[in-house]
């Protein structure tokens, strides 16, 4: 869905016009990409990672945002499927995958987790 300006050419191929019942209606989209693309002004990073199913093992990824000072703005986590009691963590925090305190912390977070994924940096 777009305004119909979008369309430009293809706009008397549109499905169906007037579908939006707000004024201020506004549509965003994202690019899905297997390629890596890095922005030299991104501030925030989401990862996913799991960790052991023992004590401390959270308070030891914790400490690799304290100890390389990144500030935390979301963790989440999600039972893994078929594995009791192990979750996954989705972690988003401020920093930019160029920055060495980022690289460190990430550095020792892949030493600590037992598999970890870089979602995004933007």
């Amino acid at each position: 869905m777009a305004k119909i300006i979008c369309y430009g050419e293809e706009a008397r191929h549109a499905l169906e016009r007037g579908v939006n019942q707000s004024t201020d209606n506004s549509t965003r989209f994202i690019i899905v990409t297997n390629q890596k693309i890095f922005l030299k002004n991104a501030a925030k990073v989401s990862l996913c990672l799991e960790v052991s199913h023992e004590s401390g093992s959270l308070y030891r990824i914790l400490s690799h945002f304290i100890y390389n000072n990144l500030n935390m703005c979301k963790i989440e986590s999600r039972p893994i499927e078929e594995r009791n009691w192990e979750y996954r963590f989705f972690i988003d925090f401020e920093g930019n995958l160029a920055d060495g305190a980022v690289k460190n912390a990430l550095r020792g977070l892949r030493e600590e987790a037992r598999s970890m994924k870089i979602l995004g940096n933007y």
